[in-house]
Order: structure tokens, then C-alpha cells, then sequence
């Protein structure tokens, strides 16, 4: 998939991803390639529904990581649309998901002015 992004083709690596969710309906990591795909392209809806998708995965170890960049990828997509609250809340929940995790920690303390 991210070979045919390479390309240029947004939607065929989306395909791609998409055709790996029906095979692994708990990964998290397709989704969230999905929604990073769509951000790169500057469709910040689209990128918001796969962001959403990432965050009903099961909370696994392996789908921390995800569930917390997915958090973050949310809260700075809000943040640019002037919602402030609930880019805050993101990146709160993205701390629940991996506490260590740095940038939802400097967004966070950015967006409170510490």
C-alpha cells in the first residue's frame, strides 16, 4: 500500500489498506495508515473517519501505539479547526493509551501554555 501511495495514488493504497481490514478486522495499524494517507492528501475528513476507526480497535499491546498516534492525529486536526477542546481531550486520551507517548505530551502542555 505504501508503495502505491508512492505513486501518487492515494486511493489505490486506500483500497489496499482497506482490502487488509477485511482480513485483520482488529488491526490498528490499517486504519491509522489510512488516516495518514488521507491527511497527507489534505482530506482531513476522511482522515478523521480513519482515525475514528483506529480508536474501536481493541486495546491491545500492540494496538497502543496506534490508538494513541490516532489520538494525536485527531487532536491536531481539531486543533488546526480551532477546536481546542477537543484537541485537548485527544491528546489526554492519547496519554491513556501510551503515557510516555512525547508528542501528545508537548501538544498537551502547548495548547495549556505550560
Amino acid at each position: 500500500a505504501i508503495a502505491v501511495a508512492g505513486t501518487g495514488n492515494v486511493d489505490g493504497a486506500v483500497a489496499t489498506l482497506r482490502d487488509g481490514i477485511k482480513v485483520a478486522p482488529d488491526n490498528a495499524q490499517l486504519p491509522y495508515e489510512i488516516g495518514v494517507l488521507q491527511g497527507t492528501a489534505k482530506r482531513d475528513v476522511e482522515a478523521l473517519e480513519a482515525y475514528a476507526e483506529v480508536l474501536t480497535r481493541p486495546v491491545t499491546p500492540h494496538a497502543r501505539e496506534f490508538l494513541a498516534k490516532a489520538a494525536v492525529n485527531i487532536g491536531v486536526i481539531k486543533f488546526n479547526q480551532g477546536l481546542r477542546q477537543e484537541a485537548e481531550a485527544q491528546f489526554e486520551a492519547a496519554l491513556g493509551y501510551d503515557p510516555t507517548h512525547e508528542t501528545a505530551r508537548k501538544n498537551l502542555a502547548a495548547l495549556r501554555g505550560t
